[in-house]
């Protein structure tokens, strides 16, 4: 009985041990199983972080490179408000000195004004009917004060010299730094006003000069090829005049030849006549009637004494 409730209890103890080897295969396969499926969601959810992760950092670099960009656009905008703004302070700074600048000089003319008896202004009709003003400084002066002449009416300005009429009628010629600068302020005048003038009237008379020398230039070079316009002319009447002389004295040479021949003919005709006359007077004295020949005039061509004749008077003696 002993033997057979060990080996009983032995069997039980094998099976049992068999059924826990077998269970705990089942349940190391169903850890593994478990394990890698763990594993698996495990890997899965870190690559779902990693993404995320990977998602939210470029979400953030986005957003840090729109940031910086928004940054350097308000730094830009900041950097150009301020540069308006100084521009305007710069700006109003100027017009303010501008402005006390511009009072000062009024100031300083309105000093120099006073220093000037205020001329007297009247008011008439020039010939073309516009209405004028005439100035008539009770006391005109120089720069320095000092007295030039009275009742002095201005006339006229002519670039930097103004003339003036005295108390007297006597006409008064003064350069423009020979006045007061308040004579020329009561008359709404200034130096640089003058000075401008003149230079105006120096360019317009340089202008004038270089015209007159340019006109001076081409009226001698005009005359020049006139000249030698002439001179050619001249040559080609002398060719001309030549010509005609030679053919003159040619044609007379030839006129002398022909009259020669022709008086040599006539010599020779009346010889025969002559010669038939006297040896038929004989046979018949009654029919021949003395004749008495009268030789006809010799024709002289004058030679010109080697002149030639004027190219420009035609020969009556020519067809």
């Amino acid at each position: 009985m002993g033997s057979k409730s060990t080996i009983f209890i032995v069997v039980l103890l094998v099976a049992g041990m068999g059924t826990l080897l077998l269970r705990q295969q089942k349940f190391e396969s169903a850890w593994q199983t478990e394990r890698a499926a763990m594993e698996q969601r495990l890997a899965a959810q870190q690559q779902q972080q990693e993404a995320a992760h990977t998602a939210q950092k470029a979400a953030a670099a986005e957003q840090t490179a729109k940031l910086k960009e928004q940054l350097a656009a308000a730094t830009n905008e900041l950097a150009t408000a301020q540069l308006k703004v100084e521009a305007y302070e710069a700006k109003r700074a100027l017009e303010a000195q501008a402005l006390a600048a511009e009072a000062k000089k009024t100031a300083d003319l309105n000093q120099l004004k006073s220093e000037v008896p205020a001329p007297v202004v009247t008011t008439s009709l020039n010939p073309a009917g516009k209405e004028q003003k005439t100035y008539t400084f009770p006391k005109l002066m120089a720069p320095g004060g000092n007295p030039l002449a009275t009742d002095a009416e201005f006339r006229s300005q002519f670039g930097r010299r103004f003339v003036f009429r005295s108390g007297n009628g006597r006409p008064l010629a003064y350069d423009v730094d020979e006045l007061h600068p308040g004579i020329l302020l009561h008359l709404g005048l200034n130096r640089d006003s003058a000075l401008a003038a003149q230079t105006e009237i120096d360019r317009q008379v340089q202008l004038a000069e270089q015209n007159y020398r340019a006109q001076q230039a081409a009226k001698a070079e005009a005359e020049k090829k006139a000249a030698t316009q002439r001179a050619k002319l001249a040559v080609e009447y002398a060719k001309i005049a030549e010509e005609r002389r030679k053919a003159q004295v040619e044609e007379n040479l030839q006129l002398q030849a022909a009259e020669t021949e022709r008086l040599k003919a006539e010599a020779s005709m009346r010889a025969a006549d002559a010669a038939v006359q006297e040896a038929l007077r004989p046979f018949y004295p009654d029919y021949f009637i003395q004749q008495v020949i009268t030789p006809p005039p010799v024709i002289v061509v004058p030679q010109n004494n080697g002149q030639p004749n004027n190219p420009f008077v035609r020969d009556p003696r020519i067809n």
